[in-house]
């Protein structure tokens, strides 16, 4: 059976230039496309993150989206990334401060937003309208579109005892765009929403969803499910605009009041339009979820904010304010560890996951993270096993030696993975090595290409990691290495001392290959017929490797 659209995490692909870009390129020329986003944090009280809103719409400007979406929730603040949806109080205080935003969002990308209803594992003693209450009067007074997630709604019935089938039916049938399916885990006392088992909810709500009067077989609520777009589109290589997916949403409320909404407030350094009690709530909630210890954080946060659990949050016989407090301090630091796990993979093989975790544990409590892509997690990882290690590890060789060093080489592989590469330069592919040396040209090293000196030798961990096997501990031997991509293939290539000074010479900005072979010359220290002998050799296999091209 064809598939007929396709959903992306945004951030996945946001300085995103290594494979994953490229199928994306290949899917969009061909199918639909919509991007989902989980990091616009459109309810902090941070001000709004020009950066990133940026990035946003110049990936939207490339795939060119049906629609973009989001989450009603918020992600951090004091620039403070959790990376989880944490849950809004629902006031109209709130409600006006998320209007303004969602509006302000809407005019800087050019395009209405769409937003999704969160699960939530706890509710705030300071909410006075029902969640679909306050999407409802959300998407009336903003124009945005909503996100119905079906699961999210049986997850969060679950753990608050309301009924899914009263919040499904209520919501503004009209300003729904998209629905979600999903499945959660069942952990006894609450649900967590996992997506990792199969869909699970009322199945009145769900036959609510495909069976709603307002919606005929071929539409959701008169906007075309994108299995029944219009033949014209299906016809088309990418469609023309994404106006027809809104239809329902009346033609006046389209035009979000352009220019009505304080764009100027993106750039404000201080938290205007928002009720103060909701940033002192979410400091507080953000310090005792992203700190070790939650019930002495709650003691410390009690000092600092002058704020009680008790006082904050709703608790039940079913589970109390700081047991629902913990699922998202639990949740926080489980996410930021597996993330890591993925990211060194050969560093975890090597020590084990109860080593790694103690490692990884005390990084992710010590150096939060600062953005809104996960992908930038690990890049401090590193250094801060470098700054952590023992003095008796500062002998070179040392064993202590080895997390920092491994840790830097996996991190280049992840860096090179994601980088700008040559796969599409034409100009790279048609060079001839002996052309190049000859003539003099500028050569450089490509954004892949990434140049390491460390003490280890870390060959045979890394083949063993590919081959499934557990790693032994490598050998204590100054090694130099560059990590390259080639075909949107990462590869670690061990160098002599030489062509890493070449590769040096060359550098990021370019220089003549004369200047670079007499680097080269230096550290080899033999003749220049012979350090020319080499390269020409070598050069061929350095070009194929993505190790190095010419300037431009």
């Amino acid at each position: 059976m064809g598939v007929d659209w396709f959903e992306i995490i945004s951030e996945n692909f946001i300085d995103n230039y290594g494979y994953p870009a490229h199928v994306l390129d290949r899917i969009a020329a061909h199918r639909l496309v919509v991007m989902h986003g989980v990091s616009l944090s459109i309810g902090s009280t941070d001000p709004l993150d020009l950066v990133y809103l940026r990035k946003l719409r110049e990936l939207a400007e490339h795939v060119r989206p049906v629609w973009i979406s989001d989450h009603l929730c918020w992600t951090g603040i004091n620039g403070v990334n959790s990376h989880d949806l944490l849950p809004m109080p629902l006031t109209r205080q709130s409600l006006a401060h998320v209007a303004d935003r969602v509006r302000a969002v809407q005019d800087f990308l050019g395009r209405p937003l769409i937003l999704e209803n969160p699960s939530t594992y706890l509710e705030f003693r300071a909410s006075d309208i029902p969640e679909w209450e306050y999407l409802r009067l959300l998407a009336e007074q903003t124009g945005c579109g909503l996100l119905l997630h079906v699961n999210n709604v049986y997850v969060s019935a679950t753990n608050h005892g309301f009924d899914m089938t009263t919040y499904v039916e209520a919501v503004p049938a009209d300003s729904i765009v998209q629905v979600h399916l999903a499945g959660c885990t069942d952990c006894g006392m609450h649900m967590i929403d996992t997506h990792n088992q199969p869909v699970t909810g009322s199945g009145r709500s769900i036959r609510w969803c495909s069976k709603k009067p307002a919606a005929s077989p071929r539409c959701w609520n008169g906007t075309p499910i994108f299995r029944h777009f219009p033949s014209s589109w299906r016809n088309s290589p990418r469609p023309k605009r994404c106006v027809p997916v809104f239809l329902p949403m009346r033609r006046r409320r389209m035009r979000w009041r352009a220019g009505r909404s304080p764009i100027r407030w993106i750039f404000s350094s201080a938290p205007a339009m928002a009720d103060a009690d909701l940033g002192v709530l979410q400091r507080w909630m953000l310090s005792a979820v992203t700190t070790p210890g939650v019930r002495e954080v709650l003691r410390v946060a009690r000092e600092a904010y002058a704020l009680d659990i008790g006082d904050a949050v709703k608790g039940s016989n079913r589970l109390s304010a700081p047991a629902r407090l913990e699922i998202y301090a639990r949740g926080y630091v489980l996410r930021l560890l597996e993330c890591l796990r993925a990211e060194f993979p050969i560093f975890l093989a090597l020590i084990g996951d109860q080593v790694f975790e103690m490692f990884a544990s005390s990084y992710v409590w010590s150096r939060p993270s600062r953005s809104p892509s996960l992908y930038a997690l690990g890049a401090g990882f590193a250094d801060f096993l470098q700054s952590t290690r023992p003095d008796s590890g500062a002998t070179p060789g040392a064993i202590e030696a080895i997390p920092a060093n491994l840790a830097a080489l996996e991190r280049a592989r992840a860096d090179s993975y994601r980088a700008r590469g040559l796969e599409g330069d034409p100009a790279h592919h048609a060079a001839d090595a002996i052309t190049l040396m000859i003539s003099g040209a500028s050569l450089r090293l490509p954004e892949t290409a990434r140049l390491l000196s460390l003490e280890f030798d870390f060959t045979e961990a890394i083949e063993a990691v590919r081959r499934g096997d557990k790693p032994a501990v490598p050998a204590a031997k100054p090694t130099c290495y560059a990590v390259a991509r080639s075909r949107y293939r990462v590869h670690t290539h061990v160098l002599e001392p030489w062509q890493l000074a070449f590769l040096g010479a060359c550098g990021a900005q370019g220089s003549p290959a004369q200047d670079a072979c007499a680097a080269a010359q230096t550290v080899a220290g033999c003749d220049a017929a012979e350090i020319w002998a080499k390269l020409l050799l070598w050069m061929p296999a350095a070009l194929d490797a993505g190790l190095v091209t010419m300037t431009k």
